[in-house]
């Protein structure tokens, strides 16, 4: 049997279904909140409804992930990196950073601004992508350990 014409039809077949799926994916949310690890409670927006929210954590931090992985910037700041919202939940007092680096191209880190109203709780915050592409950020509490994720930061289109 002459498997030439087979190969021959089966290798661009197989070369263009292995080239097509990306390298990089967004972290799926895992599906714990404040609510679920029965965080203590701070003391404002603190209802029940508002702790079910965040969908992703660690157990002493949590963020809420958009579903499809994809964070939308809102603004550019004066050096034009393209501005986020994220609204984190700290579980426990303590000295909290986020980092972030793009993984699928070069681009300087991406840069931060913490909001820190209360000593657990709510924390909003903006992260600032100097470019679009994917990112691995990890939010930390000093002694505790890190909340690692990915999302995909589409490029800023003015309204």
């Amino acid at each position: 049997m002459n498997l030439k014409p087979v190969v021959l039809v089966l290798f661009p077949l197989v070369m263009a279904v292995g080239c097509s799926s990306p390298k990089y994916h967004a972290t799926s949310p895992n599906g714990d909140s404040p609510a679920r690890a029965k965080a203590r409670h701070a003391q404002m927006d603190d209802s029940d409804a508002s702790r079910k929210a965040w969908n992703h954590g660690n157990g002493v931090l949590w963020v809420n992930l958009p579903a499809n992985g994809v964070v939308v910037p809102d603004d550019l700041n004066d050096a034009g990196a393209m501005r986020v919202k994220f609204a984190w939940w700290r579980g426990v007092p303590g000295n909290f950073t986020v980092t972030g680096h793009r993984i699928d191209g070069k681009a300087p880190s991406l840069g931060s601004k913490i909001n820190v109203y209360q000593p657990y709780g709510l924390t909003p915050s903006y992260l600032y992508f100097p470019t679009p592409g994917y990112w691995e950020i990890t939010g930390q509490i000093a002694g505790r350990p890190p909340l690692t994720f990915v999302v995909y930061c589409q490029k800023y289109k003015e309204q």
